[in-house]
């Protein structure tokens, strides 16, 4: 007997065993556009936590965290959501502060400037 078909009852060419239930769920071609968005962003904020842990086990101590901080501390500490929160708490300074070298300092209002990004 030949061409006994998926079935198994002959006569037809053999179809393709149709995909176990679980391999599709597992392929994200098969998602919905708004699963494969929410997949891909899931994998990029994975990514970044990876990358941020292990640039943080690295981090010197500073004047926010201790020597190789955690990843709450690192991520909300050391970037800007310390800037945002001093604003929120104090406000801007009335006046901007000026170190010995007449050079505009770090501060609420331009606290992604260093003294030299600042000076040009």
């Amino acid at each position: 007997m030949t061409g006994t078909g998926a079935t198994g009852t002959g006569g037809g060419p053999d179809l393709p065993a149709a995909p176990r239930p679980r391999a599709r769920v597992l392929d994200p071609r098969t998602w919905p556009w708004w699963a494969q968005v929410l997949g891909v962003y899931a994998a990029a904020r994975a990514f970044s936590a990876v990358v941020l842990l292990v640039v943080a086990r690295h981090q010197a101590a500073t004047g926010w965290t201790a020597a190789s901080p955690g990843y709450a501390d690192y991520a909300g500490l050391m970037w800007d959501a310390t800037w945002y929160r001093r604003i929120a708490e104090g406000g801007y300074p009335a006046t901007l502060p000026v170190g010995a070298d007449g050079l505009v300092q770090q501060n609420e209002w331009a606290f992604f400037c260093t003294p030299c990004w600042c000076a040009a």
